[in-house]
């Protein structure tokens, strides 16, 4: 099914997806350019704490979702049936979530966002293992968790695409996606050593997950820049506040804002500014 899925995204991207009219790197490929262009990168201001930040994302996750099912099979004898409901559940947050968030993002900033909902979401982990007296608050509080998860997320790849300019933006989210990877791998081994020496219970798990968005929140709010919006950009937000602006569809809602929180560090979905609006 994940191949049939990958096999109807590549269409679309072919078909559909715009290439956009950036302007491009015309150094030659090679391991020797790649490593001096990260090297280059990670000395900007901010670069090198987004891909820390990166790291705690997906070192977080693992450590949040991996051993909830086996959790919920322990303690309220859940089957998969009821596992697969709460995915689905988590994937609506993420949905809805995500798209609104970015929104909001492009009206307060990239950081006040990620912030909040760095905040937000290390409470909501943190609540998590003391929801055990049924599984329909479990599935409330894992929704709500998702969706801080999409909208940290969403504004997050907003602001990276402005950290740097266009011919070096490629670059740029391989970096972060390769520190994402970093961090994945660290959390679900981490997880798994974690649920054993202090298992059966979950709080564990949940308290460093926990305290590893928390340390995101921090690391965002010291180190990482704000892009600065100018006039013209604020005139221009102001006149896209009309009653046809507002009134977009779900699916350009969704192309303009979206992350991947369940699948772990991807970068395909980043903000995009249409082209009619970047002019």
């Amino acid at each position: 099914m994940f191949a049939v899925v990958m096999g109807i995204a590549s269409v679309l991207v072919w078909r559909f997806v715009p290439q956009p009219d950036a302007r491009r790197s015309e150094r030659p490929l090679g391991v020797h350019n790649a490593v001096a262009e990260y090297a280059s990168l990670l000395r900007q201001p901010g670069v090198a704490a987004a891909s820390v930040m990166f790291a705690l994302v997906f070192l977080s996750f693992p450590l949040y979702i991996a051993y909830l099912p086996l959790w919920l099979e322990t303690t309220f004898g859940a089957t998969g049936g009821a596992i697969a409901l709460l995915f689905f559940l988590g994937g609506v947050g993420n949905v809805i979530a995500g798209p609104e968030a970015g929104r909001l993002s492009d009206r307060v900033g990239r950081k006040p966002v990620i912030i909040g909902a760095s905040l937000a979401v290390t409470a909501v982990i943190l609540v998590t293992p003391f929801v055990n007296v049924a599984l329909w608050p479990i599935y409330v509080v894992f929704s709500v968790a998702m969706g801080l998860f999409a909208s940290r997320g969403s504004s997050f790849q907003a602001l990276l695409t402005e950290l740097v300019s266009d011919e070096r933006r490629g670059a740029l989210m391989s970096l972060t996606a390769a520190t994402g990877q970093i961090g994945f791998a660290i959390g679900g081994a981490l997880a798994g050593l974690v649920f054993t020496a202090f298992g059966p219970g979950y709080l564990a798990n949940a308290g460093l997950s926990a305290a590893g968005c928390f340390v995101l929140a921090v690391v965002a709010w010291r180190y990482l820049p704000e892009p600065s919006i100018d006039d013209a950009d604020r005139e221009e937000m102001k006149a896209e506040k009309t009653p046809s602006s507002e009134s977009r569809s779900l699916a350009e809602t969704a192309c303009r804002q979206s992350s991947d929180a369940l699948c772990g560090p991807h970068q395909e979905t980043g903000h995009m500014i249409p082209e009619h609006e970047s002019k």
